[in-house]
């Protein structure tokens, strides 16, 4: 009977090194899987751009942000998009003036709590 419960014993401490006892705590941020920034692909100057729309896609998934007016070298320049979204984006960028900007394959990771933000910088060419 002894030997019965050491062997018991040996096996639970065995499976309990190979799982951590402790549980993962998550944030309760909400994160953006994309963080993009804007600039002029000529000039390298951060605005101005307007009626500026950027959508991401991912399969049926979409998230899109619409800014009216980005003053030249405003304050604010990163616009995050897709929160919480794991996975392969395209990117299409498109405002007055400007051709349209597209970036496919954008991969987005994670973990059991968050993505892991991707950082863009796009430079809209003038028409």
């Amino acid at each position: 009977m002894r030997v019965s419960t050491v062997a018991a014993l040996v096996a639970i401490l065995a499976l309990a090194a190979c799982k951590p006892l402790t549980a993962t705590i998550c944030s309760t941020e909400a994160r953006s899987s994309l963080r993009v920034s804007l600039a002029d692909s000529i000039t390298g100057q951060i605005g101005p751009f307007r009626n500026v729309t950027m959508v991401a896609v991912d399969g049926a998934y979409k998230d899109s942000v619409f800014v009216g007016n980005i003053p030249a070298n405003p304050t604010l320049n990163v616009y995050p998009l897709a929160t919480e979204h794991a996975g392969t984006l395209t990117l299409t960028i498109t405002a007055d003036g400007d051709h349209t900007w597209t970036k496919s394959g954008i991969f987005v990771d994670h973990d059991e709590c968050h993505v892991f933000p991707v950082n863009l910088g796009a430079r809209l060419a003038p028409l």
